[in-house]
């Protein structure tokens, strides 16, 4: 992902910790990655493999007793040392999120106008007048209809569906130079999933947006981003152009993940899909070493016992294991 311009967001040793009563857990573990402008990278991994925590730490999202360490640099400045009044002239304008969970994002009192237009006045400081008519253009390039109606009515008067858009056209209000989209299209149908993700791109292209989205859809993934990163244990374990990591994956795992997808036998025809067998372990489970050690096929005495860097290869392809091949 190696660019001759500075990356719109650039993330260094991004490691995000809590703590239990007895212990403290690392949700994020020194991630490392930069987006380019006008470019989209998504994220993929199983739940629990620290993405949504990603994210979040992003927008300077924590909760009450996280450690967040690292750099985060959005256009070179680092948002981590920025005040929490500076943060907020960032959020919901030039860094914008789409949360996972439609049902808990808006507020409930509040109509679904009167929530959107808050952004306009905060962010734009535009007239009542020049709200509305953003609003309801933009709730219409969302596949909400009739949106003077939609406007007036509170978040429990609409679907999840309707919700989950509502929140896509509240992200995409100010125009954000970069999006980050947590499981975007979760909640709609196959028909209104490919509207959305087709104007992503439009406004991409239309604003050099950049474009961060977290998906367990491999579809999804394969026709928005140009760079992928594989997540395991908090940890970035590999990262590719998404072409050449579709067709060349080096670390076990995310061959795991691919050949988890619903495919047909050749020989049968019939679908089938080979599982995970294992169940996914956090990173303190398994001390210094790899976090996918313990399920991995390949696995040598020094798995155990180091954390592999990230080693990049000539195709700047990263993949952070000791014995990654591409003959495998």
């Amino acid at each position: 992902m190696a660019s001759t311009k500075q990356p719109l967001l650039s993330v260094r040793h991004l490691s995000v910790s809590f703590f239990t009563k007895n212990d403290e857990v690392k949700a994020v573990d020194d991630v490392s990655f930069s987006i380019p402008k006008g470019q989209t990278l998504g994220i993929v991994g199983e739940s629990g493999a620290g993405k949504s925590m990603t994210a979040l730490s992003l927008l300077r999202l924590s909760q009450p007793g996280e450690i967040v360490t690292g750099e985060i640099l959005f256009e070179g400045e680092n948002i981590l040392k920025k005040k929490e009044r500076e943060m907020r002239k960032i959020r919901g304008k030039d860094i914008s999120m789409i949360f996972q969970d439609p049902m808990n994002s808006l507020h409930p009192t509040y109509t679904i106008g009167q929530q959107l237009r808050e952004v306009l006045y905060t962010h734009e400081h535009l007239n009542k007048k020049q709200a509305t008519k953003r609003i309801m253009d933009m709730l219409q390039l969302v596949g909400i209809s009739a949106p003077e109606k939609r406007m007036h009515q509170y978040p429990h008067e609409l679907s999840g569906g309707m919700k989950q858009r509502a929140m896509i056209a509240m992200a995409l209000l100010c125009y954000p130079k970069l999006l980050i989209a947590d499981e975007p299209t979760t909640a709609l149908d196959v028909t209104i999933q490919a509207q959305i993700l087709t104007l992503i791109k439009e406004l991409q292209r239309k604003l050099a947006m950049s474009v961060l989205i977290i998906s367990h859809d491999f579809g999804v993934i394969a026709e928005m981003c140009d760079h992928v990163a594989v997540m395991y244990g908090g940890n970035i374990v590999e990262m590719a152009d998404v072409h050449h990591l579709f067709e060349k994956p080096k670390h076990p795992y995310t061959i795991e993940l691919l050949q988890s997808l619903l495919r047909k036998d050749r020989h049968t025809n019939e679908k089938k899909v080979r599982p995970i067998k294992e169940p996914f372990l956090r990173s303190e489970e398994n001390g210094t070493g790899c976090r996918f050690a313990p399920k991995c096929p390949y696995k040598q005495e020094i798995c155990a016992k180091r954390l592999p860097p990230l080693i990049q290869d000539e195709h700047n392809h990263y993949t952070r294991c000791w014995i990654a091949s591409d003959d495998r």
